[in-house]
């Protein structure tokens, strides 16, 4: 093996190419394995991964065979990150002056946790609802969010809730 496929760290859903080169008697082939295990019809110098998911996280390596002998690649691996979820929160409204009741919802991450995640608000009319007016609660999964309108003030405003991980996703 001249070149070793090389370990990467990809969100899900893109496409993902390992490769290797080899030298040595003629002809090579080559079977790719994923957790030791061979990969059904991974039978060339590269592999393309499409659309990984968090699934296609692990090691990954490739077996050379020729009429010499065999060796194995060193292992590269997958690291595969993938999004924080946030459940629905449903629209509300509250009448002027009135602080809202602790709205609940959940958050989930599937390669670092819940309990890591950050939630933060953004307001789309500041001088209604300061975004230092909108406080959370809860941990884990279950979260849950507060708001407080400015005094004497009345409108319309759309609060955007949202997630993020470690991972900064």
């Amino acid at each position: 093996v001249t070149t070793e496929p090389q370990s990467q760290v990809v969100t899900n859903g893109v496409k993902v190419l390992f490769s290797v080169a080899a030298s040595g008697t003629a002809p090579i082939r080559y079977q790719w394995q994923f957790n030791g295990n061979d990969i059904g019809g991974a039978t060339n110098s590269s592999l393309t991964l499409t659309n990984v998911q968090f699934a296609a996280a692990g090691n990954y390596r490739v077996r050379l065979t020729n009429n010499v002998g065999s060796a194995l690649s060193a292992v590269a691996t997958l690291t595969v990150r993938v999004p924080p979820t946030i459940s629905d929160i449903t629209d509300r409204q509250t009448d002027e002056d009135i602080v809202s009741p602790f709205i609940s919802f959940t958050v989930g991450d599937a390669d670092s946790g819940a309990a890591v995640l950050q939630v933060c608000a953004s307001s789309s009319n500041a001088s209604l609802v300061p975004t230092n007016r909108i406080s959370f609660g809860g941990a884990g999964g279950s979260r849950t969010v507060q708001i407080s309108p400015a005094t004497n003030q009345s409108g319309t405003v759309t609060i955007t809730v949202q997630v993020r991980d470690p991972d900064g996703l």
